[in-house]
């Protein structure tokens, strides 16, 4: 797992998703660590500059969570604010499972927590997209993969450049897919099978969400989880963009997290 450091003072992880990588908090980074903090951005193993062994069972949930904690162990960080966006939630909820102290506040953007909050159609149409989208780049006839689309897609206003999209793309077009097309599966099985995604956490929760996102709502949702994880209403941001936050509000977030972890 290859992974940045960067500031002093209290620990913060940025946690991606899926399709994504660290690289989703590039701008997020430099104004968190000159503020006074800690900043620990992984990229998960089969993800961004990372490794991607083959192997579904590496990219379950667990197995995402038991590496992360191996990171912050190695780090020396016993606990630490931790910030998940979209699938990251998944390997968090593993993760508080497996060592319920580790994590002092949660942040969540945009994140997969309830099935009623999925648009399962949008989910089949971004797995069938990147199927056929990896398929064409991979004998030549488009440059980039799906995940030019689905960037370009969750985004309400903001433009990106070629350089930002290449960003993101590098990973995918190099042929690190075996941990996304991992992650859809594993969401199903926890969602329809196991039916146990939420975890207890007594902890403080803010929720930053973007309302204007295509896959993941908040409303169907809001009462179970505002209910479940205590959420007092001055934590809960909603926020005028789509699914990608730190692409779109980048600043506005980051003073979010900060304010929640002084106050909290």
């Amino acid at each position: 797992m290859r992974f940045i450091d960067e500031g002093e003072g209290i620990p913060i992880v940025l946690l991606h998703g899926v399709p994504t990588s660290g690289w989703l908090y590039r701008k997020m980074i430099p104004e968190l660590a000159a503020n006074g903090y800690r900043v620990i951005v992984p990229d998960m193993l089969g993800f961004g500059n990372s490794a991607c062994p083959s192997g579904k069972g590496l990219y379950s949930p667990k197995n995402h969570a038991k590496r992360l904690l191996e990171l912050m162990n190695h780090l020396e960080i016993s606990s630490w604010t931790q910030v998940a966006h979209d699938a990251a939630s998944l390997w968090t909820a593993e993760l508080l499972r497996q060592n319920p102290n580790s994590i002092d506040r949660l942040v969540l953007l945009n994140s997969v927590l309830n099935p009623n909050g999925v648009n399962w159609k949008n989910q089949v149409e971004i797995g069938l997209t990147a199927k056929i989208g990896l398929a064409m780049q991979r004998v030549g006839l488009q440059k980039g993969s799906f995940v030019t689309k689905f960037i370009k897609n969750n985004l309400v206003e903001k433009k990106i450049s070629q350089a930002e999209l290449d960003g993101y793309e590098e990973a995918v077009i190099s042929g690190k897919t075996e941990a996304i097309f991992a992650h859809y599966i594993h969401m199903f099985e926890m969602f329809v099978i196991q039916k146990n995604h939420l975890p207890d956490f007594n902890g403080p929760v803010s929720v930053i969400w973007g309302e204007l996102d295509k896959g993941l709502k908040w409303a169907p949702q809001a009462t179970e989880i505002m209910a479940h994880f205590n959420i007092k209403q001055e934590d809960l941001h909603l926020l005028k963009t789509g699914h990608l936050i730190p692409e779109e509000a980048a600043g506005q977030a980051a003073q979010l997290i900060m304010n929640f972890i002084i106050t909290a």
